[in-house]
């Protein structure tokens, strides 16, 4: 029987440290993978843009989790999302370790809800593009050459640490220091998150499960909530009563003058001026004893995180 290793690419980010918390928690052995120095039995520093370093990386692997976050702009996106895909798919075509990636929704595009993982995919936005295009070459690469292979994909995110999230990011953020939350886009919609902790366990769930193998999944949610909804609960937590502020177009170019992400999100405005109503039905019908962190829980730990 082969050993296992799990190798984490993309570890020192928030989703990839919870996949190997919950490898950490299953007693199963991985390897860490990321840019930045570190000093970590488990860890090896590789620059995924380079095919020798990827190589590296992933040899040995039994399986291969991407988890890579790549800065949030367009045009780093546009050059560097297809030649990483490419030098991890060239690297695991000889031993053929599993691959499970961590997608987004933005090769959808503007959404019909409530949307499944049949969705149409038709993005109008760059990133959109770009995603669509690095998810099409992982299907047909792997199956291409008998790649087992998953891919879970997430709805916006939140959790400790994450602070490129919508959640974060002039939201929060503000709050704790003691002003208003503004929020990109309509504050009465219906929006689906997901917490950091649970796509880490949900992503090992497809990792350690055949069944899984030449799926799409929807990751599991946290909850759908307004945007109202979750300020409130956040008000809660921090024993405050701040009323949550939509910006409109002209607010939103003015705030990326000085925070970046920001300004980068403007092309991807329609998922928050209309409902994000995701279904993760599959994963539930699949796996149905998997529990999500109450949202209620995930939002205390998240914003006690903060605080310290």
């Amino acid at each position: 029987m082969t050993k296992e290793l799990h190798v984490v690419l993309g570890a020192n980010g928030v989703t990839g440290r919870a996949v190997v918390e919950e490898l950490n928690a299953r007693n199963l052995p991985y390897r860490t993978v990321g840019r930045q120095p570190m000093t970590d039995d488990h860890y090896v520093q590789a620059d995924l843009l380079n095919p020798d370093d990827t190589a590296r990386a992933v040899n040995d692997a039994t399986h291969v989790y991407v988890c890579v976050g790549l800065p949030y702009d367009t045009k780093t996106w546009e050059r560097d999302w297809i030649p990483l895909m490419t030098n991890v798919l060239d690297a695991v075509k000889d031993k053929r370790p599993k691959l499970i990636f961590l997608d987004n929704v933005y090769l959808y595009g503007p959404l019909d809800v409530p949307f499944d993982e049949q969705h149409k995919r038709r993005p109008k936005a760059r990133k959109g593009k770009v995603r669509l295009a690095v998810t099409e070459l992982v299907e047909t690469t792997c199956e291409e050459h008998d790649i087992p292979y998953v891919i879970g994909r997430a709805p916006d995110f939140f959790g400790p640490g994450a602070t490129g999230s919508v959640v974060y990011a002039s939201f929060l953020e503000r709050m704790l220091t003691g002003k208003d939350p503004l929020f990109l886009g309509r504050i009465d919609q219906l929006h689906s998150f997901a917490y950091t902790a649970d796509i880490g366990r949900a992503l090992v769930v497809l990792g350690t499960s055949d069944k899984a193998n030449g799926k799409t999944y929807h990751l599991p949610l946290s909850g759908k909530l307004t945007i109202v909804e979750l300020a409130d609960l956040m008000n809660k937590e921090l024993n405050t009563n701040f009323s949550v502020k939509a910006t409109g177009p002209f607010m939103h170019a003015l705030i990326g003058l000085f925070v970046p992400i920001v300004k980068t999100m403007k092309e991807m405005r329609y998922q928050f001026d209309h409902p994000y109503d995701m279904s993760d039905a599959l994963f539930r019908k699949d796996f149905p004893n998997f529990q999500s962190t109450p949202i209620e829980t995930a939002i205390q730990t998240t914003v006690q995180s903060f605080q310290q």
